[in-house]
């Protein structure tokens, strides 16, 4: 996976052996499992009264119970610290004294945690699509609700311009904030789960559709199809969120240890949502981080790896990397993320979609050329595909 096909990498295979892993609880390792999904389309992500809150606490708490039913202490142990002494357990096991690492997304964080256990162990280090693990969830929402909503933006005036875009001749953002309203009121048909679709399923799906560049064209049917007059789907819309997917389970298991610090109040959650509101008018009602915060509220598993500052000393220069307009990893994380190792170079792909390397030759060819030679690119670099 992870774009290593794509012909800028393909150097990575001449040089290295190209180990991947499935981190605790997902694929081929011992799955996490619960007896019901931690998405619930009756319980809103984002209380508006007092009642709905308590009913999200409970819900999330009856969801982590059920995880713990079915997965035992599985579900106390799947935090990134955990994976990070599993990453260097494959290291023991393979014979090697230092690691390469390619992180994208969640992997920048497996990277971080391993270089602040092990820096002597790397070798070297691209951690593309950073997330920042010093943030609270909130803040960290509120900075990806900025982004997303950016990135619809964009995606608009793409649109505009482009012969590939089915919505060309059309008020794109309008036409999206009008779906969620409809959406809001009475739903949106998703033929997939023979009901209909929330606003905040129909943000979700949106969200995973601008993620990658490459999937624009389709992001602009998928929302056709959802304002159909004839007959609107949102079928298309709902299947790239992570709500369908089978690792959600796990996702939320995985955010709940590493990304909250307890339940939030009434009062915060109420504030967080007037503030969502306020930086993202049309996307605010869901991002991960956003799923993270109101998720975990409840959560009845301690969490093993809450946000905290690091500080990594000891490893070679560690390039991180981001795109310029990343709706999921804003690219002022990338800077966060480069402050907190002693020495870091950053590397941005000027143009959208979550991470660089993903999105962007140029970015995979600096990428590939570093881990290779350990000549990172010059500081503030700029990729222009």
């Amino acid at each position: 996976g992870m774009g290593l096909g794509m012909p800028e990498f393909l150097p990575l295979r001449e040089h290295f052996d190209l180990v991947g892993f499935d981190p605790r609880g997902v694929g081929e390792s011992t799955p996490a499992t619960c007896a019901r999904s931690p998405h619930d389309h009756t319980v809103s992500h984002q209380p508006a009264s007092l009642p709905e809150y308590v009913q999200l606490l409970r819900h999330n708490r009856e969801v982590g119970l059920g995880c713990r039913a079915e997965s035992g202490r599985l579900v106390d142990h799947m935090d990134t610290g955990s994976v990070a002494r599993d990453v260097d357990a494959i290291r023991a096991a393979l014979g090697e004294e230092q690691i390469s690492w390619l992180g994208l997304s969640y992997g920048t964080e497996i990277g971080l945690l391993y270089a602040e256990l092990y820096p002597e162990r790397v070798r070297a280090m691209v951690l593309d699509g950073a997330v920042d693990h010093s943030l609270d969830p909130f803040t960290a929402a509120r900075d990806e609700a900025v982004a997303t909503e950016a990135a619809l933006g964009r995606f608009a005036d793409w649109c505009a311009g482009s012969s590939d875009c089915v919505l060309r001749h059309r008020e794109v953002v309008e036409e999206v904030r009008r779906l969620l309203d409809t959406a809001e009121e009475s739903g949106v048909w998703n033929s997939d789960a023979g009901r209909s679709a929330t606003a905040t399923e129909v943000t979700a799906g949106i969200y995973g559709y601008l993620n990658l560049r490459d999937m624009w064209p389709a992001l602009a049917e998928a929302l056709a199809e959802a304002l159909d007059p004839e007959g609107p789907d949102a079928a298309s819309l709902a299947s790239a969120t992570m709500f369908v997917s089978p690792g959600y389970p796990a996702y939320r298991i995985v955010g709940c240890h590493d990304f909250t610090a307890g339940t939030p109040t009434y009062a915060a959650m109420r504030e967080q949502r007037r503030a969502l509101r306020e930086l993202a008018p049309v996307m605010w009602r869901y991002t991960e981080f956003s799923d993270f915060a109101s998720g975990c509220a409840g959560w009845p598993v301690e969490p093993a790896n809450p946000p905290r500052e690091h500080q990594v000393s000891g490893t070679p220069t560690v390039l991180v990397a981001t795109s310029a307009h990343d709706p999921a990893t804003p690219a002022h994380w990338a800077e966060a993320l480069a402050a907190q190792f002693e020495d870091a170079r950053l590397l941005t792909f000027d143009g959208d979609g979550h991470t660089a390397a993903l999105n962007s030759g140029c970015a995979r060819e600096h990428e590939a050329r570093y881990l290779i030679d350990l000549e990172p690119p010059p500081e503030g670099l700029v990729c222009r595909d």
